[in-house]
């Protein structure tokens, strides 16, 4: 299969990681290394507040080595004065962790969790694949300040919805990308527990004209695997792209994301939470700084939109703090009917994502 065609992700600094089984008000330990991380608090240097940095792995008289752009290179601070934004470096192992930062010394009673599963699209590929930046970085953030929530990535690039589901169980995936990910079972039982679970899917399938009816089937299988282990999920819509302007590509296309928002209507209430048109977030042009020059994956700028839209559309069913698969109905869906893209015609699909 062609590896990812299109834009590659920067790789994102972190904040001072916390481990999952630790408490709020627990200590913070070192960052590992390519870790994204956000100063704040600095007397003696109040012109790095707010700027983002790598952690390069070195440690000294209890400060912690971070490198910035130009002309501020590196320097050695203390954890205390760091945020955590990305934890490990742009391509570490998946699930990667995008903590809730906690701005102003203000820490939250309860961190909740979300896992992110997909293809590149999820993995937040940009930059011809040399570079990740996910939506769930953009999401954490836009869930602040109502609700904190450690969101986890694991996108693979380049499957299919139907190998990620012939992979459930997988303790190691090599995607396209040369990244390794793990099976969404796997990661719901090793990673979790989780409070939300938002899955895109079938751009890969799309692009080899799989059947709209096994697309869709595969993608429900993801969420129902989450709904046996008692996790609620948000359904995302295929995205659009450039593929759109080829017609054969263009009725699939619609076919399978009408049929999952009728699909996740049937399930509200009963696992699937929310059904969320992609299109109407970031929807597809020419040229538009949302998308890469491959006219397929979303651009840096494009995730953390996606992200930023999103946060205020799943803070309602977080805030609930509901963990049960059944119980009280939930919000309407979002854009039911994904409308047909504007975007101009352009040729068959190419490559994956």
């Amino acid at each position: 299969r062609a590896a990812i065609l299109a834009p590659g992700a920067a790789r994102p600094p972190m904040r001072a990681a916390r481990s999952r089984t630790q408490g709020v008000g627990a200590m913070w330990h070192t960052p590992p290394s390519g870790s994204l991380v956000e100063v704040h608090g600095l007397t003696g240097r109040p012109d790095l507040n707010g700027k983002r940095g790598v952690v390069n792995g070195r440690v000294q008289n209890g400060r912690l080595g971070v490198e910035f752009p130009p002309p501020d290179g590196t320097v050695a601070l203390r954890l205390e004065k760091l945020l955590l934004l990305r934890e490990a470096g742009e391509c570490a192992p998946m699930p990667q962790c995008f903590p809730a930062p906690e701005r102003g010394g203000c820490r939250p009673q309860r961190r909740q969790r979300i896992l992110a599963y997909g293809d590149s699209l999820t993995a937040g590929y940009w930059d011809e694949g040399d570079r990740f930046w996910p939506y769930g970085a953009a999401l954490a953030e836009g869930l602040l300040p109502d609700v904190a929530a450690d969101v986890l990535v694991c996108g693979l690039s380049s499957l299919t919805a139907e190998e990620l589901v012939e992979s459930l169980d997988s303790a190691r995936i090599r995607d396209g990308a040369d990244r390794r990910g793990v099976g969404l079972r796997r990661a719901l039982s090793e990673h979790g527990p989780f409070d939300l679970v938002l899955i895109m899917a079938g751009t890969n399938d799309l692009g080899q004209f799989g059947n709209p009816d096994n697309v869709v089937k595969d993608i429900s299988t993801l969420h129902a695997v989450c709904h046996k282990q008692g996790v609620q999920t948000v359904a995302l819509s295929v995205p659009p792209s450039g593929a759109v302007g080829n017609a054969r590509y263009r009725r699939c296309w619609q076919r399978v994301n009408s049929s999952l928002s009728d699909w996740a209507e049937k399930k509200k209430g009963h696992g699937v939470q929310l059904f969320v048109d992609t299109s109407a977030i970031v929807p597809f042009e020419e040229d538009s700084e949302l998308y890469e020059e491959d006219n397929l994956h979303l651009s840096r700028a494009g995730s953390t939109e996606l992200g930023k839209r999103l946060a205020p559309l799943l803070k309602p069913l977080l805030a609930a703090g509901a963990k049960a698969v059944h119980g009280s109905a939930a919000p309407p869906a979002v854009g039911a009917r994904p409308a047909e893209s504007k975007a101009p015609a352009a040729g068959a699909p190419k490559g994956a994502v």
